[in-house]
């Protein structure tokens, strides 16, 4: 319920995403200590995909698939 707040409600599958601030990791695992795909901007869009797991998000980002904390998000 936290993720749903933290994202807000009205997401979806298929919904573009934007990091909060620069520097958001895209992980290759939803863990803190997973290796890093890849490093976003404030600008870079990724695409959500619908899945959560300890507080992360799927998203595909322009390196592949990846993981990116919940609350570091936000809707463009």
């Amino acid at each position: 319920a936290a993720d749903l707040i933290a994202l807000g409600a009205h997401r979806n599958a298929g919904d573009v995403m934007m990091a909060k601030i620069a520097g958001v990791k895209v992980l290759k695992a939803p863990s803190d200590g997973a290796g890093e795909l890849m490093s976003l901007t404030k600008t870079d869009e990724v695409l959500y995909l619908g899945e959560e797991k300890n507080g992360f998000a799927k998203v595909t980002s322009p390196k592949g698939d990846g993981w990116v904390k919940v609350v570091l998000l936000r809707k463009p």
